[in-house]
This record gives structure tokens, C-alpha cells and sequence, in this order.
């Protein structure tokens, strides 16, 4: 029972995560964007790692994706 409290919890703390955007910018030095990919996301995701790390389109998605939940998308 509380395993399931748990996994709701944490599911509400990532949706209604409200980040910093200025952490995304493109305009960053490739030190701070890879900084960025390889301490701020799921280490247990390393396909997505390697996405944020290959452009800084992909940086800048991946990014905004992870500072905001979905109740902050816009």
C-alpha cells in the first residue's frame, strides 16, 4: 500500500514540477549542456542522455521537458 503511495506521489511531484527555464538556453557553452544531460536526467535512461547530448535541438527539448511537468507545458 504504500509502494502505491509512493509511486502517486511522486508521479504529482513530477507533473506539477515547475523548473527554471534558464537552464535550457541554447546559448550555453557544450561543457554546461553536457553537464546538464549527464546530472539532471534518469541515469536509467541513457538513450535519453545521449539525445540531449547530440544537438542543441534536442538538448533544448529534452531539457524544457524535464524542468517542467505537464501541468506547466506551455
Amino acid at each position: 500500500m504504500s509502494e502505491i503511495r509512493a509511486a502517486t506521489a511522486d508521479e504529482v511531484l513530477k507533473d506539477n514540477k515547475q523548473g527554471n527555464s534558464s537552464v535550457c538556453d541554447t546559448h550555453k557553452s557544450d561543457v554546461e549542456t553536457d553537464h546538464y544531460c549527464n546530472h539532471n536526467l534518469p541515469p536509467d535512461n541513457q538513450q535519453l542522455i545521449v539525445d540531449c547530448l547530440r544537438s542543441r535541438v534536442d538538448f533544448c527539448q529534452i531539457c524544457c521537458e524535464n524542468e517542467f511537468g505537464e501541468s506547466f507545458e506551455k
